[in-house]
């Protein structure tokens, strides 16, 4: 009869809780910023101040989302997986969002 290996813990580690609350907050935040570019579209640009406050409160969830992306990766005895992961999208929505902005910046001058 062969031994189940299943019953044992062969590591300490685990997965890290800031690595998946920031892939959670920047999945988050690349999910609005799609919605708020589809809106956009369809309002010919013509957007009330509501949405351009809500996509300023997106830029500091994501600089929120990269501070903790960053925080995950230097964590001791965690598997890098979700950290790996939040960095990447992070990263991704930091690039849309304040790509974003610079060019309604640059668009207006």
């Amino acid at each position: 009869m062969p031994r189940r290996h299943g019953k044992y813990k062969f590591t300490g580690k685990k997965h890290s809780r800031k690595g998946m609350i920031a892939t959670g907050i920047a999945a988050a935040m690349i999910l609005l910023f799609i919605i708020v570019i589809v809106m956009a579209f369809e309002a010919a640009g013509k957007m009330s101040a509501y949405v351009g406050s809500a996509g300023v409160l997106a830029v500091f969830g994501t600089a929120i989302s990269v501070v903790l992306a960053i925080q995950s990766m230097h964590e001791e005895d965690s598997f890098k997986l979700f950290p790996r992961i939040a960095m990447v999208t992070s990263v991704l929505a930091a690039l849309c969002w304040f790509g974003t902005y610079a060019l309604g910046f640059y668009m207006t001058v």
